[in-house]
């Protein structure tokens, strides 16, 4: 075993989704996939290592295949998310066909949800559940040595043996300060991008793993929380900030807040050392307080991302979110007060909710002021908490993820298990929202009040905000009118 690629999936032939816009799936935002440079980072000094980032460059199925056969590596290594799952298995068979002894390794999200699923696929070799670094290299390396007694000392490794299939318990790096610092220099980061951060190089890093928090509709697996040292994770934002011009750094942690001392000392760490450097975070509502705020603002903190979901106490609660919206509204004052800016997601759809919660939630969106927002419709994600009560409820017949899992199709399009009037009035709401936020002349005057006297005009920014406009109003209008005609269809069938 010398080469080896490491590759996460093209949209092309993914799951056809209905909770968020097309518009701002495409448009807001492109990421590096950290999660394949850490694995990269832990086989590249014993094997020949590549990362071929196939979102980033817009590949086809076929195009990815076509590099594929190209590179001729002998390990092809795949991270997974369940709604990419179709890429994944038509890439493998296509690889398999041409590539015949290539040895396939699959891990990423979906294998920690369904490992036998994914071990079941055809061509599919080993799966990874868990934490991927050590497991990736010991497993090539008792590939490469012929050691298959090996094989049952892997964490997390799931395989087949004599038409048995062996599923190794997770043993997970408790010490992650001892995982390497991803090799950033294997992929191109010209790709990376977001539409809040406009000139500045997006870098992404994590300075915990996990969430311990049970929100019914969220799909992170992982709930044991496990968090670097201070010092660690200082030190990764210090060579961030000498390898990169200009760096904003997405610190993609799932609660990096969860411990207020913890953030303290980070922030501590980064005055003592009088690092000038940009970053942003997702965090939890509370414990955040003005301690917190002020010691992350001197600390370069430029965006905080909060999951704030509703803006009504009866969905706040079903959801156990396990936060007030007394809470919400004190975050967003404290962020405002020390000039730091704020993006929220908020999610509208769910089973229980009246038009009285969803305006609510409108609303609310209004009181709080964020500089940023993020919004979907309620989306049933495998195994989810909420999920399991919409099949038990029977709102969901059948289990359509398992089905898709076992066989998955090409652009599988998700069952709508609401009516067509209660979804295309949630898609007309879902566009409201960023109709009356992006588009409102608060925000639009804001925008132009942050930008920095010395930059330069871009027409590539201005067009791009300005085809952003005319998506939302095109997608409210197309919504609007849907619902409008499914409406008078109804009415039309009842007057006959």
């Amino acid at each position: 075993m010398e080469k080896v690629l490491l590759i996460n999936l093209p949209i092309d032939g993914q799951c056809q989704d209905f909770y968020a816009p097309k518009y701002v799936v495409s448009s807001f935002a492109t990421y590096p996939p950290l999660g394949l440079l850490y694995l990269a980072t832990s086989v590249k000094d014993s094997y020949s290592t590549e990362v071929m980032d196939t979102v980033a460059l817009n590949y086809s199925i076929e195009k990815v295949v076509n590099e594929i056969i190209k590179k001729s590596p002998d390990v092809l290594g795949i991270s997974c998310q369940t709604f990419r799952l179709y890429p994944m298995a038509e890439i493998i068979r296509q690889v398999k066909s041409r590539l015949p002894k290539i040895v396939t390794i699959v891990g990423g999200p979906h294998t920690s949800i369904y490992p036998v699923e994914t071990i079941n696929i055809p061509g599919v070799d080993y799966v990874i559940t868990g934490d991927g670094e050590e497991s990736l290299k010991q497993l090539i390396d008792a590939l490469s040595s012929n050691n298959q007694d090996k094989l049952n000392e892997i964490s997390g490794l799931v395989f087949k043996k004599e038409n048995y299939i062996i599923q190794n318990p997770i043993q997970y790096n408790v010490n992650i300060d001892n995982i390497k610092v991803p090799d950033r220099s294997l992929l191109d980061y010209r790709h990376y991008f977001t539409s809040a951060d406009e000139a500045a190089q997006v870098v992404t890093m994590v300075s915990s793993r996990g969430c311990p928090f049970r929100c019914i509709f969220c799909d992170v697996q992982e709930k044991k929380y496990r968090w670097r040292s201070a010092k660690s994770v200082v030190d990764e934002m210090e060579y961030i900030a000498n390898t990169f011009e200009n760096p904003i750094i997405h610190v993609f942690d799932d609660t990096f807040n969860l411990f207020k001392d913890r953030v303290l000392e980070i922030c501590y760490e980064i005055q003592k050392r009088n690092l000038k450097v940009n970053w942003t975070t997702r965090a939890r509502i509370h414990p955040f307080d003005e301690e917190m705020a002020a010691a992350l603002k001197q600390a370069g903190l430029k965006r905080i991302h909060f999951g704030v979901e509703s803006g009504s106490e009866v969905t706040l609660k079903n959801i156990r979110k396990g936060i007030k919206k007394e809470q919400i509204v004190k975050a967003f004052e404290l962020s405002k007060k020390y000039n730091i800016d704020t993006l929220a997601y908020f999610m509208i759809g769910f089973d229980w909710e009246t038009k009285k919660d969803i305006n609510q939630t409108i609303s609310f969106i209004k009181d709080i002021k964020p500089d940023y927002i993020m919004a979907s419709v309620l989306y049933p994600a495998a195994k989810t908490e909420i999920y399991k009560n919409l099949l038990k409820e029977n709102k969901i017949r059948n289990d359509f993820w398992q089905e898709f899992v076992t066989n998955p199709t090409r652009n599988f399009s998700l069952p709508e298990f609401r009516n067509k009037k209660t979804q295309k009035y949630l898609d007309r709401k879902l566009d409201e929202i960023y109709l009356n936020f992006y588009l409102s002349p608060q925000f639009v005057i804001n925008n132009l009040k942050s930008q920095n006297k010395d930059t330069k005009f871009s027409p590539l920014d201005f067009l791009f905000k300005v085809k952003l406009a005319f998506l939302i109003i095109y997608s409210y209008l197309s919504n609007f009118i849907l619902e409008v005609s499914l409406f008078y269809e109804k009415n039309e069938i009842k007057s006959k």
